[in-house]
């Protein structure tokens, strides 16, 4: 699954990257108003510690919240707990979000979301995306990145980066194999708001 938004996502990233003015900076998307989530996590049943984001709500506001809800499962029952971060590739980044029993992955309202200010960029490490299968279609799965991931630009919505728990997400990076994904079962066992 992963390979097919790198060449879905490559494509349309090169021509978004083409209009862009080339820049030899980072960007800054935060805000000290904007909400911070964790998702804690453990490897074949040992917990390993928190990956906390902060979410991107002064630019992508629906999608943001979209995934605090699923977090705290406020919205008929939806949660990322429970669910599992089982298909990454080392250098690319991790995939996670898939909640038992939906197939077409949905957002923390049983539906499907808008696109949100695609010009956001997976500039680096940690940034946190929303997956899709087209335009207009998240819901709760997600990606984070393990370095910059420009092939997502203009495909992939950013909703987010990790402020805490580098250490972890290279233990899921580490874990990762180029011909079988992840070869742990890494699983989200508590999620919420992070204060």
């Amino acid at each position: 699954m992963m390979q097919k938004f790198i060449k879905q996502g490559s494509q349309q990233a090169q021509r978004l990257n083409a209009l862009a003015p080339l820049r030899m900076f980072s960007y800054n998307y935060s805000a000290a108003t904007n909400p911070k989530v964790y998702l804690e996590v453990s490897r074949d049943g040992q917990k390993q510690g928190k990956l906390v984001f902060e979410l991107f709500e002064n630019h992508s506001p629906a999608l943001a919240l979209n995934f605090a809800a699923l977090c705290q499962g406020q919205e008929q029952g939806r949660s990322l707990v429970g669910t599992h971060l089982a298909n990454g590739l080392p250098g690319y980044g991790v995939h996670g979000g898939v909640i038992e029993g939906d197939e077409e992955n949905l957002g923390a309202t049983n539906a499907r979301l808008a696109d949100e200010n695609l010009e956001m960029r997976h500039f680096k490490r940690g940034i946190l995306s929303l997956l899709n299968d087209g335009p207009h279609a998240n819901g709760s799965q997600f990606l984070v990145t393990f370095n910059e991931a420009s092939y997502l630009n203009g495909y992939n919505n950013v909703i987010g980066q990790l402020v805490e728990g580098d250490s972890v997400l290279a233990q899921i990076e580490q874990d990762c194999d180029r011909h079988t994904g992840v070869k742990s079962t890494w699983k989200v066992e508590a999620a919420g708001a992070q204060h």
